[in-house]
């Protein structure tokens, strides 16, 4: 489960949800993987704008902005350079911290569970970008 996708799903139930299914379908000491935001890092902010992406013909732009539910708008917009035209839409963030995870984790049966701050192995300290997380099933569904 890579690309930052659990925060598309709209509350913790559905990601405990997404945790049981994943239980269910594992041999216990299989191993979940995943990787998303570490939004603990964005946190105390209301507002995050990442980097432009800027190529010979577009513009890329990315950014969070806290909604007052406790959610995150996720906005993009793609310009193009060579006419102008603006793409752009905006969806909601579920800003999954490490606690959150770490709790949803454990009650749907999974331990040892590892944080990463890339395909690297080396472990998180909670001031990188993004994380990965390695869970293993250590209770059979």
């Amino acid at each position: 489960c890579f690309g930052n996708t659990l925060p598309h799903l709209p509350g913790n139930e559905l990601v405990k949800e997404f945790f049981t299914q994943a239980a269910i379908v594992l041999a216990p000491g299989g191993r979940l993987i995943f990787q998303l935001i570490n939004f603990s890092r964005l946190k105390a902010r209301d507002s995050f704008d990442f980097p432009d992406i800027k190529t010979e013909n577009t513009l890329f732009k990315r950014s969070y902005a806290r909604r007052s539910d406790g959610r995150l708008d996720f906005h993009i917009s793609l310009t193009s350079l060579t006419n102008g035209e603006i793409q752009s839409d905006s969806t909601p963030l579920l800003p999954l911290t490490r606690a959150d995870l770490h709790d949803l984790l454990t009650e749907t049966g999974f331990g040892e569970i590892k944080v990463y701050t890339g395909y690297d192995r080396e472990s998180a300290d909670g001031s990188e970008f993004a994380s990965i997380y390695s869970a293993s099933l250590i209770v059979d569904i």
